[in-house]
This record gives structure tokens, C-alpha cells and sequence, in this order.
């Protein structure tokens, strides 16, 4: 039989704890100190579990950042930079000899935050693993690009990136008749080709600034998580026909969250392919979109589903009939 814990935390007033839902909101990086204290309250020798899932509640087994042994009954950890913002993790202390069960009963989930921030971004050359070369020069119409969006306190979020020329217009619009109102009346839907939703993940990438790259597998490489999304943008033909001329694009993003200001991109050329310059770039023709990691959630209740333990059926006067009790 695994042994049930209670944990404590350390006082400070940007530590929220939910005892009924086991929950740990951490509202600023900090330093965290738990104390794992048995029905007994004895001591021992304990391994940790301290745990970031990665996707979906059902994707148990995801990447933790770190399980380790200690002899006492207390921990001091800090959740990595690249998860704050609506990463889940969660926290258990284990018996020697013991497994982590994962259960609430045993352990604590938990989210930290931070002041959420757009911090920088770079057009990057297209490549098939999102490690191309940061772009030096001007890029030709009908060319792919990748926009880099580096973060913070933004994990799990969404941004929405719009392209526009440099003198701040849309590039191009569409106008749609896709429906009807309950009146009869045409309803209008606008595209704007590069307009983009993407979500913000945890990315591994070696080096350091603008010349880092991602998921470089050298030994001598040393690798960091970094909070970011990545949009392939294609530079449309149809902008072309719409100015006719070389232009500057932009990208300005922007986040629901509360207090996250808009960010603009520096400036790129983009340029009508004229006699005698070189061919254009070999890639997949994609088209314009985000690049999405995979489905996971920020919701504390995704794992922790509401659900029933009891059933009972009353009809007038006759006693209560139960149908199912756990």
C-alpha cells in the first residue's frame, strides 16, 4: 500500500493553495519549499516527484523535469521559466520502495505565473525543422519564412500575429458570402492571408540570443527550454499584384492575457524576383499557418473531472432506491 502525505508549503503571500482541489498557484517565480508529513509524521527517506505534463491529462508519462531522492522531508524547487503561464505540474512524495500514484490523495498539482510579456522575435529562414538561420537579407515574393515569438508567463496561451506592410495596412483581404442571417440577409466574412492564431509552448534550443538554434544534438551543445511559437509565413504572390512593388512587412501580435502589451516585429524586405536573381528557395508548399505542437491543456479541471459517487432514485412517498453508490 502506497503511503498517503500531507504536504505543506511555505508561507507567502504569492502562494495560493486549494486544499479541497490540491492545487498550488504560484502567482510569481519563486523559490518553493514542501514538507512531505506522513499520518505518523515520521520522517525518512523520500523520493520526490516533481513533474510537468506535457499534452493531454491522459499523457501521464510526459517529460519531467526532475525526480530525485532526498533523506529529509523537505524539497526547495522553482518552476522552469518556459512553463509559467498556465503549465500544469504536479508534486508527490514517495516512500522508499514505493511509486508515485499520481492521485490527490498523495500529491499536489501545480501552476506558476509570471507578468506575461512578448519579449522579442526573428524572421528565420524555412526549414523542415524550424532551425533555419536568422534572415540577413531582403526575401522574395512567393518565398517561405518562419517568425520565432519568444515569451514569457504566456505558456499554454495564445497569441494572434497579424502581417502587415510598413506603412501599418493589411496586405490583402478576402470578402466572403458564407451564410445567411435569420433575416435573409448576406452575412460577410474577411480573410486576411497572414493572419495567424498559434499557441505558446516550452521549446528546447542550444546556444544562447539570436544565434541559438533549435534541438541541436552536438554533445557539446548546451540546451535550455525557452517559452515560444513558431509561424511558417508564405510571402503571397497576391500581395505582389496588390503593390507591384518591393515592400517592407511587420508583424504585430497580440494575447488575450491580461497585461500583455502588443508587440511589433522588425522590419523585412520583400522583393519582386527580377532577371538575374537568384532561384527561389525548394520547400513544401504548405501555405500560410501556425505550427502546432500538439493538443494540451492549462485547466486544472482536465485532470480533475467532476464525476459522481452516488445515485438514488425517489418516486412520492416510497423510500429512496439506490441505484449506484461507489
Amino acid at each position: 500500500m502506497t503511503t498517503a502525505y500531507d504536504i505543506r508549503f511555505n508561507d507567502s503571500p504569492h502562494l495560493e493553495l486549494d486544499k479541497k482541489m490540491r492545487v498550488l498557484k504560484v502567482l510569481r517565480p519563486q523559490v518553493i519549499i514542501a514538507s512531505a508529513i506522513d499520518d505518523k509524521n515520521v520522517s525518512g527517506e523520500y523520493n520526490w516527484l516533481c513533474y510537468m505534463f506535457i499534452k493531454e491529462p491522459e499523457d501521464i508519462f510526459g517529460q519531467p523535469f526532475f525526480y530525485f531522492k532526498i533523506q529529509e522531508q523537505k524539497i526547495k524547487f522553482r518552476i522552469p521559466a518556459a512553463y509559467l503561464g498556465g503549465g500544469i505540474g504536479w508534486l508527490e512524495p514517495v516512500k522508499e520502495g514505493e511509486k508515485p500514484t499520481f492521485k490527490t490523495s498523495h500529491g499536489y498539482y501545480f501552476q506558476g505565473f509570471d507578468q506575461p510579456e512578448i519579449l522579442r522575435t526573428e524572421w528565420r529562414e524555412y526549414r523542415q525543422y524550424d532551425n533555419g538561420p536568422i534572415i540577413e537579407d531582403d526575401k522574395y515574393y512567393g518565398e517561405f519564412v518562419q517568425l520565432h515569438i519568444y515569451t514569457k508567463g504566456l505558456f499554454g496561451q495564445n497569441v494572434t500575429v497579424k502581417i502587415r506592410n510598413g506603412k501599418d495596412e493589411d496586405l490583402y483581404r478576402e470578402e466572403s458570402i458564407d451564410t445567411r442571417d435569420e433575416e435573409g440577409k448576406n452575412v460577410h466574412t474577411k480573410k486576411y492571408l497572414g493572419e495567424y492564431i498559434s499557441t505558446i509552448f516550452a521549446f528546447e534550443e542550444s546556444g544562447t540570443g539570436a544565434t541559438s538554434t533549435l534541438k541541436n544534438t552536438s554533445k557539446k551543445a548546451k540546451s535550455t527550454l525557452v517559452q515560444k511559437t513558431i509561424i511558417n509565413v508564405r510571402l503571397e504572390q497576391r500581395w505582389r499584384i496588390r503593390h507591384d512593388a518591393d515592400i517592407q512587412i511587420k508583424a504585430v501580435i497580440d494575447s488575450t492575457v491580461e497585461g500583455c502589451a502588443t508587440f511589433t516585429s522588425d522590419l523585412m524586405g520583400v522583393k519582386i524576383r527580377r532577371a538575374g536573381d537568384p532561384p527561389p528557395t525548394s520547400v513544401e508548399k504548405i501555405g500560410n499557418q501556425a505550427v502546432q505542437i500538439d493538443d494540451f491543456t492549462t485547466s486544472i479541471f482536465e485532470f480533475n473531472p467532476c464525476k459522481y459517487t452516488k445515485i438514488t432514485k425517489t418516486y412520492g412517498n416510497t423510500w429512496p432506491e439506490t441505484l449506484f453508490d461507489t
